[in-house]
């Protein structure tokens, strides 16, 4: 079952399990959903009764889902960038949302998700380059987001970001956000620490 889109509205409802029946924290019944509806229930490991089944969810496997030298794209906000590094922001379609500037950077390595069934995937470290601010050098794609972020929007009072809502590829000529391929299929998986396999 897919998590919501990450652009939606969305409501967190503190709930209390209860030999199997879901309420909310304060005993209260959980409010009128529709007939068919999306959501992610997070709970401490420990919870889970049956040791095969904790286990199975919290294993950790990684999945390369990008070759070395793909090209990344950060969004930069259009109205602040310094005029010396105009020149290195691109106007690209993007979507979900539109009206951003980008700026290129690489992975240097193949780019892998670690994650569980379990647990949301996260990023494994990667270096990457920023053809933009050659004498950086960063190892992850958060910190290139992050370096790119202080350089082209210096009046952000935080630097930081979802790399998964604010880093980009491209695919058929739109850029899309790394949220759309954050998977972790199981086929494709194996078990963290053996990324020589990959």
């Amino acid at each position: 079952m897919p998590p919501p889109d990450s652009y939606a509205a969305t409501v967190r409802l503190p709930v209390r399990i209860s030999d199997g029946i879901v309420s909310l924290a304060d005993g209260s019944a959980l409010p009128a959903l529709r007939k068919e509806t999306s959501a992610e229930l997070i709970l401490d490991a420990s919870d889970i009764a049956n040791k095969a089944d904790r286990d199975r969810l919290t294993r950790e496997a990684t999945c390369e889902i990008l070759l070395k030298g793909t090209a990344l794209w950060a969004r930069v906000k259009q109205d602040d960038i310094p005029a010396s590094l105009r020149p290195h922001r691109e106007e690209k379609t993007s979507s979900p949302i539109s009206g951003h500037a980008f700026v290129k950077f690489t992975a240097q390595a193949s780019l892998r998700l670690i994650g569980s069934e379990g647990k949301r995937p996260v990023l494994a470290d990667c270096a990457c380059r920023i053809p933009s601010l050659p004498h950086i050098t960063c190892a992850s794609v958060n910190e290139a987001y992050t370096r790119i972020s202080e350089a082209f929007e210096p009046s952000r009072r935080s630097h930081t970001g979802n790399v998964f809502d604010c880093v980009f590829i491209e695919q058929s000529g739109v850029l899309v956000p790394l949220e759309k391929i954050r998977k972790l299929p199981p086929a494709a998986a194996i078990p963290a620490g053996q990324s020589e396999l990959l």
